[in-house]
């Protein structure tokens, strides 16, 4: 009789150890998203800090370029972007990418019409650099355009 009842035991202690580690995983999944802090809810859409959708960029009011957009919804792209391991100097320019290709300066955002564009990300200098290469000083602006089927 007393084995059962050990047996019963070490399974209601693993059923409760599998519960707990079930959970535990569940917030830490919940918790991670929100540590990330890169999401934010807004009238039931997804906004994230670091990147805009086309979904976002043609429910906002008809801006003309890409520039108005970013000028509009996310204005920090704008503004430069130091990073802390670059101490030297002034800050580098943040450059445009379209597609993979280098356009420029900020003033090329200008060029690309908003209904064309598909997702507009702002990279940091390590992620710029992870992606374009070590040329890169500054942060980058990163448009994707929509696919023309």
């Amino acid at each position: 009789m007393r084995s059962t009842h050990t047996s019963r035991a070490a399974r209601a202690a693993l059923l409760l150890a599998t519960t707990l580690g079930l959970a535990a995983c569940g917030t830490v999944t919940t918790t991670g998203a929100a540590e990330r802090n890169d999401l934010t809810w807004r009238s039931g859409t997804e906004r994230y800090r670091d990147r805009l959708f086309a979904p976002e960029i043609q429910a906002s009011a008809p801006v003309a370029t890409a520039f108005d957009v970013v000028r509009m919804l996310r204005p920090e792209y704008l503004r430069p972007y130091a990073s802390p391991r670059l101490s030297y100097g002034a800050t580098p320019a943040t450059v445009v990418y379209v597609d993979g290709a280098s356009w420029g300066s900020l003033d090329a955002l200008s060029m690309i019409p908003s209904n064309l564009i598909g997702e507009i990300r702002r990279l940091s200098v390590t992620d710029a650099r992870m992606r374009y290469g070590s040329a890169i000083q500054g942060a980058v602006i990163d448009v994707r355009l929509l696919r023309r089927r």
